[in-house]
């Protein structure tokens, strides 16, 4: 076991949603809460206006989805695990969004600073992205 130490800590008072553990050059890795070790994943994020949307969202079953995800984003209730990260291509400094573009339309309703991202560069130039059922 490597023991580290904590270079940052931010403290919120309320109810927030958070997102940001990471430890560089280790993907997975375990932390203590009190006595019990939970399994931590380090995941990628970006603001959500660095974010390009490659097609705009219509249509009142999109606004219906898109308002239910801000709800649950503004209350800390989302499941970014269930919902998944959004999946975007690089080009340049640029990063336009492949699948998710209900879910970054919320995130900026919601106001959240920061989205869990996927980059799907490489799948993309070596033979094709597929999305997954029931992702956005």
């Amino acid at each position: 076991m490597r023991l580290t130490s904590v270079s940052a800590v931010a403290s919120y008072s309320g109810r927030a949603v958070m997102h940001d553990l990471t430890v560089n050059s280790v993907h997975t890795y375990y932390v203590l809460a009190g006595t019990t070790p939970i399994l931590v994943h380090n995941c990628n994020t970006a603001s959500p206006d660095d974010l390009r949307p490659t097609h705009s969202i219509s249509g009142d079953s999109s606004s219906k989805k898109v308002a239910s995800m801000r709800n649950q984003m503004r209350d800390g209730t989302f499941d970014w695990e269930e919902g998944g990260p959004i999946s975007i291509a690089r080009n340049g400094d640029e990063m336009y969004v492949v699948d998710g573009h209900h879910r970054l339309d919320a995130a900026k309703r919601a106001g959240l600073g920061r989205v869990p991202i996927h980059d799907v560069t490489d799948q993309l130039v070596n033979g094709g992205f597929r999305v997954y059922a029931g992702y956005d």
